[in-house]
This record gives C-alpha cells, structure tokens and sequence, in this order.
C-alpha cells in the first residue's frame, strides 16, 4: 500500500513541478498581499500591530474542541468555554488587527479515537458516534465570530473568514488521510453552512528538510532515496497529492515553513504544480514560520545550509547564547540577532515575491522550553522577535500561560519585519531578476498606469549553499542591476540589537541605465524613483 501510495508523485510529476518558471515575466496580484504574525499570545496585541501588520493567527490550543467544550454534551446540550478565545480575539481586534486564521482542532479527551498524550498538542480522528458533536463544535465556533448579529461575540468588529481545519500534517494529526478528508468534508459543509463567506484552508504540509536549497530533479530524487529518511519524504509528498487531488473541500493552501528561507522557493512551486495537474488555482499562505533563523540542528542532526562537521561549534555557540554568564554570550547574541533578521527578510521577500497570498511570521516569544536541550532543539527556543521582562496575572478561570506577557526590547528581526511591510505593501507585482548564479533578486513594483512608469523597489541578497558561524566570513560578490530608474538610494535593514530604526538610505550613482552594488548573504533594499 505505501509503494502505490508514493509513487503517485511520478519523477515526470516532480519533472515539471521543478521547471515551472521562475524569472521573466512580473507576477501581478489580484489581492494585497497579506501580512500576518503568529502566535496571538496575550499582552503583545498592541506591540505586534505597530509593525504594520493586519491579519494574525492563535496556537491550536484554546480554540480546539476540547478546550472550548470540555465534557461531553447532557442530554443532547452543549457547554461551551468562550472565555479564553474571546479575549484573545478581543485584544487582537482592538489593537487594529481585521483579519484572522483560526485552527480548529477535534482535539477532545471524551471524543478522541485515540488516548491523547499528556505532552503535545496532537489531534486524533474523533469516534464516529462523536462526529455530529464535531460539528456543532465547529458551527458554533464559526457562527460565535462571523459578525452576522446572531450569537456574535460581544464586541466584535471583524468577522473572522478563515478557518483551518485541522494544524499541521504528520506533527498535530495524527490520524490517517482518510481520516483527515472524512473529516474535512464534515468541516467544509459545516463551515460553510454557517458563514457562505468563510474560507476552508488545508491543515498545513510540513515539508521541512525536503525543499531547502530549492533542489532541481536530481538532489530531490537523491532525497527520496535516501536510505534514513527518504520512505518520510516520499510518504509526505504521496500524501500532499491525495489531499491536492480534492479541490472541492478547500478554499486555500498552507505550508509550514519552519527550514530554511530556501524551501519557500521549491515548495510553493511544487505546490502549484500539483494544482496544475488537476486543473485548478488556488491560493497559497506559509504559516508557522517559527524559526526564525533556521534551527540550525535539530534533533541532533546539523540543519541545512548547515554540515555535520558544524554540529560541535554550533552547539558551543549555542550553550553560549543560552548561558547569560558565558564569556561570549554577548557576541553569540549580537551574531544570532542579525541573522535572524536578516532570515526573517529573506522569508518575508520570498513569500512575496513567488506570489503567495500572504505569510504568517513569527514567534512573537521565545519558547524557552525548546531550548532546555538545544543540541537537539537547535536555536527553536530563541526564536522570539521581542524580549518578554514578565508575565501579568491571566483572566479568572484561565491558566498561568494565559497571563498577558510584559514586553521588553524588541529585537533587531521585529524592527526588520516592520520595515519590510511598509517597503513591501504599496506593491501588486514582483519579477524574479536573473542577476547571476547565487543571486536572490526580487523587484517590486505596481502595474503601469496611464503609461507612466511606476517607482520600484529591488530586494536582493548571494547565498552560496553554506551556513556560516560567527567571525567566519560572509560571501560577498559586486552585481550589476539593469534599471530604467534616474535615481537610486540604498536601504539597509535593521541588524544590531538596540537599533529601532533603520540606518538612512544612501544615494547610489545610477550609469548607462545601471546601478552596481557590492552585496553579501544581507538582503539589501535598492529604491528607485523614475
């Protein structure tokens, strides 16, 4: 069964997946792209707003159906808990956020098919006798936010469209494929009887491991053969294509980008392709994007661009991050800070400019049990864009990691994403500029209008494979970029800790309808003004 399984992902299917192009003609948008942060955790609503961006996205837990209705319903009647998600959404909103994914989950004690582990967050196929319970869970959890006037939350001001069903593929589901679509069928017809304008999104493919480095044919089919984990990247591609094939239960797509910026590349264009060989478009999201430098090990293997040979001075580096009294704390802390914002930068450009309809970035916190054993967890418990100094006391009847979190400084990466959304959000079009080997070249701009050429920005950065430490040296390479520009300036992002705005835009000489730039594995922003 697994063989027939994995071999619905043919070499010709992967053949042309991998040849989609990706330079030459712009990408132009029907939508805005949408800027979103992850996860909503309570107190940071305000701070998080001031980056600019407008849609947000909860943790699984507390809007999963164990949490909302905690025991099985009375004779036929329902008790549900509205007391955390109401706050949270409720924050969000006044703080200026309009637009919300929301996980749900059948994650329930008295349902579930299965015991659930007292660790985790995972979510089993609910027992059959369970499933109209399911979908009451969920009619009432769409109508409580759909702003119809009826059962509403008090004080709602936006309603909430998009609703995820289920979280994460081969990590918080884990029941089977026929599992998953019985249910998403359950979930599309409930969803959309009780809002015809909500949006169903798939759970989402993590595919970590299989599209960093944006793999051709060869290196992909190299991986699926590989004797250690090949049988997991071929089981997770067989499975994307069984859910892809039925475009009737969903509305959009999402992927959980938690590797290296790379993937986005490799996996969106996998992801169209799949689309394409059933005859449809739909829109496609990355979410969960928590790490945000890459983990750089994880579960004791060294994680790409990194090598093996790596694993003992990362792990120094690390324990040197984790440890304030280390000598070289501050310098591993300084060093971590920059690439993190400058991985935040390269996620950000790369959602954008292949055309997704919008990228969910986070953490908003550290998650500081992910770095109680960093050699295996890698950098995953650093990956917080502000500093937390405390935790306020949470509403009556909700746990401690309910309590508002008190902010400290934010870091450079958050100072980086806000900058970011405001050079990014005026554009509608993106074109992929081939400006030689290693080179990541994006230029934003917005459709001519009335034949009058448009300013424009290029995002761009070189990258040659290989993930480098502190005091190694950066790749560094001089580029000549065609413009149609009569002036230049030059934006760099925000990298130091302590730096709240970026440095001033620097004038750069424009020649014979050219701009020559010395770059490095820092994106660099290049404005120019017609």
């Amino acid at each position: 069964m697994k063989t027939s399984r994995a071999s619905l992902v043919s070499s010709t299917a992967l053949a042309a997946a991998l040849a989609l192009a990706t330079e030459g003609d712009p990408l132009i948008r029907s939508e805005p792209f949408a800027f979103g942060i992850e996860y909503m955790v309570p107190g940071l609503a305000r701070l998080y707003a001031a980056t600019g961006a407008t849609w947000a996205k909860p943790a699984p837990a507390g809007f999963d159906w164990g949490s909302i209705e905690q025991h099985p319903p009375v004779n036929g009647k329902h008790a549900y808990n509205w007391t955390f998600p109401d706050a949270l959404i409720r924050e969000y909103q006044e703080a200026g956020f309009r637009h919300f994914h929301i996980y749900t989950q059948a994650r329930s004690p008295w349902a579930s098919s299965k015991p659930l582990p007292p660790i985790g967050h995972p979510a089993f196929m609910p027992k059959p006798q369970y499933l109209d319970d399911y979908a009451e869970y969920l009619r009432n959890l769409v109508e409580r936010y759909d702003g119809d006037g009826v059962d509403d939350m008090p004080g709602l001001r936006f309603p909430i469209r998009y609703w995820e069903i289920e979280a994460e593929w081969g990590t918080f589901w884990q029941s089977s494929v026929a599992d998953y679509l019985q249910l998403l069928r359950l979930a599309h017809k409930t969803v959309k009887a009780a809002d015809p304008q909500a949006k169903i999104i798939l759970q989402g493919f993590l595919l970590m491991g299989i599209f960093d480095g944006d793999p051709n044919l060869e290196k992909l089919e190299e991986k699926k053969a590989d004797p250690t984990y090949g049988a997991k990247v071929r089981q997770a591609l067989a499975d994307l294509e069984l859910v892809m094939k039925h475009q009737d239960l969903f509305d959009a797509v999402e992927f959980h980008s938690l590797g290296d910026w790379s993937e986005i590349i490799g996996t969106t264009r996998h992801l169209r392709a799949a689309m394409r060989r059933y005859g449809y478009e739909k829109p496609i999201w990355a979410g969960d994007i928590n790490f945000t430098l890459n983990p750089m090990l994880w579960w004791g293997k060294a994680y790409y661009p990194y090598a093996a040979y790596q694993k003992p001075v990362i792990e120094g580096w690390i324990r040197a991050m984790k440890n304030a009294s280390h000598p070289r704390h501050a310098e591993a802390l300084r060093w971590f800070r920059a690439e993190q914002a400058a991985f935040v930068a390269k996620k950000l450009v790369c959602c954008f400019g292949e055309g997704l309809a919008g990228a969910n970035m986070g953490n908003l916190e550290d998650w500081p049990f992910l770095a109680i054993l960093p050699n295996i967890s890698g950098t995953g418990g650093f990956c917080g864009l502000t500093d937390i100094v405390g935790l306020g006391l949470p509403a009556k009847g909700l746990p401690k990691i309910a309590g508002p979190r008190i902010a400290g400084q934010p870091r450079p990466a958050y100072w980086t994403l806000k900058l970011l959304i405001e050079k990014l959000s005026p554009y509608m079009a993106t074109t992929r500029l081939d400006l030689g080997k290693g080179i990541y070249a994006y230029r934003c701009h917005s459709p001519n209008r009335e034949g009058r050429q448009p300013s424009a920005i290029v995002i761009l950065w070189l990258d040659d494979g290989k993930g480098r430490l502190p005091g190694e040296p950066r790749p560094q390479k001089r580029v000549s970029l065609p413009t149609t520009a009569t002036a230049a300036r030059l934006q760099r992002i925000v990298t130091e800790i302590g730096q709240q705005t970026p440095p001033p835009p620097a004038p750069v000489p424009v020649h014979n309808r050219s701009v020559t730039l010395a770059i490095d594995d820092v994106p660099v922003i290049l404005e120019e003004t017609p």
